[in-house]
């Protein structure tokens, strides 16, 4: 019994000498850009913000859809980096996207980004092809991410959050798909009775019937779409 007691002490002793530091935090966002179908030099910012601890190191894969979006360029904006790549690498197991991007960045042991500090991590250049017919084309940050880590190359929490390019061309047309069809028109008529919500995104290309405000969506645009998917009017 007192062999017990003693090493439960000893144990106690230990541990009220021992602080173990906290996990750092960090939150990723990857911004977004409106633009029309056939626009080049697109940019998206990786943001950094609410770092609990300082941003020495970076390992982030990136998914997209690489057959209408072209990734071009990037470059660093915020940090001391002895070590940056941005680059396309094939994809891995957990991309549903067709294309994927590298964020590699490794900072000085004075380097990096600081803690408590909202700073631009990199600026991301695509061009969106003219025959994009899709609302939305994501940026998923991937769950295969090694992440980020902190001086002491400890891994830091990371909440992303994910970012998009949004193509104003996509009039009618507010789900995954690349055809204004019988399936958005449902959405429409759903929203219209309150049986769905809709970002406003998805709102500015259901108003093909040009409403002056995008809320006001109803069976009428639903009705448009419809006799557009049927060849029954051959625009919006």
């Amino acid at each position: 019994m007192k062999k017990s007691i003693y090493f439960v002490g000893m144990i106690l002793a230990v541990i009220s000498f021992v602080i173990l530091p906290a996990k750092g935090e960090v939150t990723a966002t990857f911004g977004e850009a409106t633009v029309n179908a056939g626009t080049t030099d697109i940019t998206v910012d990786v943001v950094l913000n609410g770092q609990t601890s300082a941003v020495r190191g970076v390992e982030a894969n990136i998914g997209y859809d690489s057959g209408l979006l072209t990734f071009k360029s990037s470059n660093i904006v915020d940090g001391d980096w002895y070590q940056s790549r941005i680059s396309t690498v094939s994809k891995d197991g957990t991309n549903s996207r067709t294309g994927q991007i590298k964020v590699l960045l490794a900072g000085k042991s004075d380097g990096g980004v600081p803690a408590n500090t909202q700073v631009t991590l990199a600026r991301l250049t695509f061009d969106l092809s003219s025959s994009a017919k899709k609302l939305l084309y994501p940026l998923n940050y991937l769950s295969s991410s090694p992440g980020f880590r902190d001086v002491n190359i400890n891994d830091v929490t990371v909440t992303a959050i994910d970012g998009k390019i949004i193509n104003t061309d996509a009039i009618g047309n507010i789900n995954d798909d690349e055809e204004a069809d019988s399936g958005d028109a449902i959405i429409i008529l759903r929203y219209s009775v309150g049986l769905t919500m809709l970002s406003d995104a998805q709102k500015a290309a259901a108003n093909v019937t040009s409403k002056p405000n995008n809320d006001d969506i109803d069976s009428g645009d639903a009705i448009k779409v419809l006799r557009f998917s049927v060849g029954l009017i051959d625009s919006f």
